[in-house]
């Protein structure tokens, strides 16, 4: 459920960040706008794509999936109100609210309701490889016949003869794929093995619902491309989107859990200078930007010094992957040695470059794994 306030709902990029405090006599005063900024525009508002950290946070605001995470990391309701599992942890099944509709672009509540099968077509439409969802290896393998099924279709596109056309592929989901709904407000997941860890993949765009009626009306191409072309399900709805200027989003009065939505608009400014943002921050036009390391040392000292707090650490990792591939037999050689791997390793100083992002404790970001330890956890 979203328990957002003004000082929680936008997600910082740098280590550092300038935070405004609305202050009366130095008692802390909730606000109901927020104000911040965003470097890449959104190349779509197709939920199921995201491929950049703008379109990421609309949807993280405006979709609903069956779970989410609370402020502690743990899994909690979201659409779906209760769920259950096999000993095994091979079958899941969730049980929907009832009468949350979807949401329109002026914020009113549409003719549709958010119903099991919705998170049938949001998987179906994942699944088909013509929809380009770049994620969907993730999960491939993790739901019941979703992998061969891919496959099929994928196969079928680049001219391999599989022994059925696409339509009779496509027909076969139903049947051959680990989802069903056995009821208006029930969904069903069959998974490929025990899966203990399975709420953790409910949290992503590739389990998203979305309403088949709406999604036929607008046509899979123009799904997405305009704010009107999209229906939300989220604790908030894109009232305007300017790509390269602005994106703003209002609340949603229809949300199932309304009441503890606190800020009402959330308004999104593209800068792409970070000496600008701070510059607006000190104006009172942002309520929060984030800093590189010569702007956190700009401020030592001075008013705004008490203002910098450290971000929530990304769940993102970035790591070096070196190429050893070669037809050279002397560079075979050299990376054959231990050694020489463990130069190339240690000549990076990692501690160096993430003093980029926090100069007074840059060896609080370093992280020696590929997924990062809070992101995929088994709570049994």
């Amino acid at each position: 459920m979203k328990r957002t306030s003004s000082r929680a709902i936008a997600l910082a990029a740098a280590a550092l960040a300038l935070f405004a405090l609305a202050s009366c006599g130095g008692e802390r005063k909730l606000v109901d706008r927020y104000a911040t900024t965003y470097i890449t525009e959104a190349k779509t508002l197709n939920y199921f794509l995201l491929l950049d950290s703008t379109s990421q946070r609309v949807a993280a605001n405006t979709q609903d999936g069956l779970v989410e995470n609370d402020r502690f990391g743990r899994y909690v309701p979201s659409l779906a109100e209760s769920w259950s599992h096999s000993p095994d942890y091979k079958e899941w099944t969730f049980t929907l609210r009832k009468g949350v509709k979807w949401i329109d672009a002026a914020g009113k509540p549409t003719q549709w309701e958010v119903t099991s099968d919705d998170f049938v077509e949001g998987l179906r439409y994942v699944a088909d490889p013509k929809n380009g969802i770049k994620n969907v290896s993730t999960i491939r393998k993790v739901i019941a016949g979703l992998n061969n099924y891919y496959y099929d279709l994928l196969d079928f596109d680049d001219g391999v003869d599989i022994g059925n056309s696409r339509e009779e592929v496509l027909a076969s989901f139903a049947k051959d794929v680990g989802i069903s709904a056995p009821d208006q407000y029930t969904v069903s997941y069959r998974l490929a093995s025990p899966t203990p860890y399975f709420l953790s993949y409910l949290v992503t765009e590739l389990f998203f619902p979305v309403e088949k009626a709406f999604m036929d009306q607008v046509g899979l191409q123009d799904f997405g491309t305009a704010k009107e072309r999209l229906l939300y399900s989220g604790a908030y709805y894109l009232a305007d989107w300017q790509r390269d200027k602005q994106v703003v989003l209002q609340k949603n009065d229809q949300y199932w859990d309304a009441a503890k939505v606190l800020v009402k608009t959330i308004n999104m400014q593209k800068v792409g200078d970070p000496t600008i943002s701070v510059q607006m921050f000190t104006r009172g036009e942002l309520s929060a930007t984030s800093l590189q390391a010569d702007q956190v040392k700009a401020l030592e000292g001075g008013n705004w010094a008490k203002f910098v707090y450290p971000a929530e650490t990304s769940s993102v990792t970035y790591w070096f992957i070196q190429n050893f591939t070669s037809s050279n037999p002397e560079f075979k050689a050299f990376v054959n040695n231990e050694n020489f791997r463990k130069a190339l390793y240690y000549g990076i100083d990692r501690v160096k470059l993430l003093e980029l992002y926090d100069p007074y404790n840059p060896s609080g970001l370093l992280r020696n794994t590929v997924v990062p330890e809070d992101v995929i956890f088994d709570e049994a």
